[in-house]
């Protein structure tokens, strides 16, 4: 008798019902919706380059296409932004 009282009281019960849903969708959160996706593969750094000057005939082969460095000057200063390829790409800029 007591377990079928216990099974009415959490069953028929609306606020039980509630808890317990939520009890059951963390649980799951817990144990199965924890698994993270493998992060793909970066390709790996290039070493950092010596500071140096630069004349617009060498810059102009750090393009992204002939040499996988991409730089860009401005106001004179020279960046490295190879980092953002997406972005500073061939024919993005």
């Amino acid at each position: 008798m007591a377990v079928t009282e216990l099974m009415q009281e959490l069953f028929f019960n609306p606020i039980n019902v509630a808890l317990l849903s939520v009890c059951v969708f963390l649980l799951y959160k817990i144990f199965a919706g924890g698994r993270k996706q493998p992060e793909p593969q970066r390709p790996p750094e290039l070493p950092r380059m010596k500071r140096r000057d630069f004349t617009l005939q060498d810059l102009k082969k750090y393009n992204g296409v002939d040499d996988e460095r991409i730089l860009i000057a401005v106001n004179g200063q020279v960046f490295d932004v190879t980092r953002g390829k997406k972005f500073y790409g061939p024919g993005k800029l």
